[in-house]
Formats: C-alpha cells, sequence, structure tokens
C-alpha cells in the first residue's frame, strides 16, 4: 500500500532527557515491541503498579473549593485518585519544586501535541487509520507520562497499544476520544498544582 500523507511531524519529545537528568544510572532494558522503532526509550521504573485506576466512577472528585486546596492536598488527592503514582513523588523529590512546574508545563505541551497527532492519524476519512504511527507516538508519551509519574495516562497508552496490535479501528479511535477527554482533565489538575507551587513560592 501507498503511505498516507496526515502531515503529521513527529518532533522528539523536550521530556525525553529527563530521566537523564533525574538518575545518572538510567534504568532500561531495552524491552521492546518489534513493531515500534522510535528514538525515546520507554523507561520502565519499578512500582506495585503501573496502570491507576481509570473507571469514571473513580475519576470523579469535587471541582468545588478545589481553588482552596494546597500543594499537598492535590498532590494526596491525585496520588488517591491514580492519576499521579509513586514516580511523581520520586520526581518531585529528584528535582525539587523549583524545576517541577517547568517540567509539568513541558510534559502538558508535548501532551497537547501528541494527542493532536492522535487525533489527525485516527481521523483520516475513508483511510485506513495508521496503527503503526499511533503505536510510536503512544510509545513516546507512555514513556514521557511514566518518567512524570502520570499513572493514568500510562493506563490508556498501555490500552491503545493493545488495541493497535489487534488492528481494532474502532475501538482505538474511541479509546483515543476517551484518552483525550482524560488528558483535558489531568492537564486541569497539573495546571491547578502548578498554580499552587507558584503561589506557595511567591509567599
Amino acid at each position: 500500500g501507498g503511505g498516507i500523507g496526515t502531515g503529521v511531524v513527529v518532533v522528539e519529545s523536550p521530556l525525553s532527557n529527563i530521566e537523564a537528568k533525574r538518575d545518572e544510572n538510567p534504568r532500561g532494558e531495552g524491552k521492546g515491541d518489534p513493531t515500534i522503532e522510535i528514538g525515546q526509550p520507554e523507561v520502565e521504573r519499578p512500582g506495585p503498579q503501573e496502570q491507576g485506576p481509570r473507571k469514571d466512577d473513580e475519576k470523579k472528585a469535587s471541582s468545588s473549593g478545589r481553588g482552596h486546596e494546597t500543594t499537598e492536598e492535590i498532590e494526596k488527592r491525585l496520588l488517591g485518585e491514580g492519576v499521579f503514582d509513586e514516580n511523581f513523588v520520586s520526581l518531585k523529590d529528584d528535582v525539587g519544586e523549583e524545576l517541577l512546574p517547568e517540567i509539568l508545563n513541558l510534559y502538558i505541551s508535548d501532551g497537547e501535541e501528541t494527542l493532536g497527532s492522535l487525533v489527525q492519524l485516527s481521523n483520516g476519512g475513508d483511510k485506513a487509520v495508521d496503527f503503526p504511527e499511533i503505536q510510536k507516538l503512544i510509545h513516546r508519551f507512555k514513556g514521557s507520562s511514566l518518567n512524570i509519574g502520570i499513572a493514568q495516562m500510562c493506563g490508556y497508552c498501555k490500552d491503545i497499544r493493545k488495541l493497535c496490535v489487534e488492528k481494532n479501528a474502532e475501538e482505538t479511535k474511541r479509546e483515543l476520544a476517551s484518552m483525550r477527554e482524560g488528558f483535558l482533565k489531568v492537564k486541569e489538575e497539573l495546571e491547578s498544582y502548578i498554580e499552587s507551587l507558584l503561589k506557595r513560592k511567591r509567599h
């Protein structure tokens, strides 16, 4: 078959160097899916669970009074809801609160760009879904999410990769749409968290 001209340009994630900055001895056994060949390694970090809760009833959180939450309260709530995992706590300890807002903002912009590309790839009209390209982007974004400790996004990535392997076009599109919605909520939470950090810094 001929190539699909989606016009999507895959750029190297600015987050690909975070792991190196955090750890002089990065762990990565090079466990790769033979169908995926990209520049950024997917760094698996040890932890009791990779995928956080994703069900809607587990994602429900009262937004009332959210602006009055302290940094610690937001962090505790997001860890409890499975949005963050222990890798986020490790990142915070490693880089400190001074660098954390910059790293989280990079993750947000990287996520927005990745999700935009994924939506383009899955909405090709009459063209077939570009599973290999989706897998590449998902693989890279999962690596970023693991490094930051955004368990919820890792869960979406894991599910979408499985659907791509199965070449299930309809379910892949549906899950990508769910992932985009989930990311918008995560973005909102991260922005509130960043604001709480900056507010504390000003005081």
